[in-house]
């Protein structure tokens, strides 16, 4: 690995052994309606449906840290044409990574044993699908050359750098409409057609904040 990559690596490894921003940097990338704000519940339903999703690290060309991001199928039931990171519902015998590690080799075909896990961020539960999502950090050695989408779930694979998701001018705010009421929406804006938003928004905020502390 680059020296840089490498030095991004070795810190998250340290600094998700300490408190995490948690809920302050989810809540900076959070939809809004008016006078009424979705906050994540600290204690989720029992009866929540638990995911896992995969935060994929990997040295870009520039061996500068990048992030794999994913733009859901069209024809999917929920959150059809939406950028996301692989992941998927948790099987009953799995643990949050195994979970993470098998839907990302199911929906982009990266083998398991090229992916090293470092961690975890802060639980995420969003209402609408009943889900708790478990955030888990990985990184490749190398950018995957090795990626084969499955077209029932995912249409397209793009790599973000870091500093991109950083910089102040692609965070972005506009309105969308669900279910006949207008959400105030934050958005990175790192996609040529698709807004980033949502709850891969929310985990991508506290994501930045570690990169954040990081770099400064």
């Amino acid at each position: 690995m680059n020296q840089t990559f490498n030095e991004s690596i070795e810190f998250l490894k340290q600094r998700l052994q300490l408190p995490l921003p948690g809920i302050e940097a989810q809540a900076l990338m959070m939809p809004e309606t008016t006078g009424l704000k979705y906050h994540p519940l600290t204690e989720p339903p029992v009866h929540s449906r638990r995911s896992a999703i995969l935060c994929l690290l990997t040295p870009s060309e520039l061996q500068q840290p990048e992030i794999l991001f994913t733009l859901r199928s069209n024809n999917l039931s929920s959150h059809k044409g939406q950028i996301s990171f692989p992941g998927g519902r948790c099987e009953p015998y799995e643990l949050p990574h195994e979970t993470a590690l098998r839907e990302t080799h199911e929906e982009v075909g990266i083998p398991p044993e090229t992916i090293t896990i470092i961690g975890s961020l802060t639980k995420l539960y969003v209402p609408p699908s009943n889900s708790l999502i478990y955030p888990i950090i990985g990184y490749c050695n190398e950018r995957p050359t090795n990626i084969q989408v499955q077209p029932e779930e995912v249409q397209e694979v793009f790599f973000t750098g870091i500093k991109e998701l950083l910089d102040k001018n692609n965070v972005k705010l506009t309105q969308l409409e669900r279910n006949g009421i207008l959400i105030d929406t934050p958005y990175f804006d790192i996609h040529h057609t698709t807004k980033l938003w949502g709850a891969t928004a929310m985990i991508l905020g506290e994501v930045c904040s570690l990169f954040q502390e990081f770099y400064d």
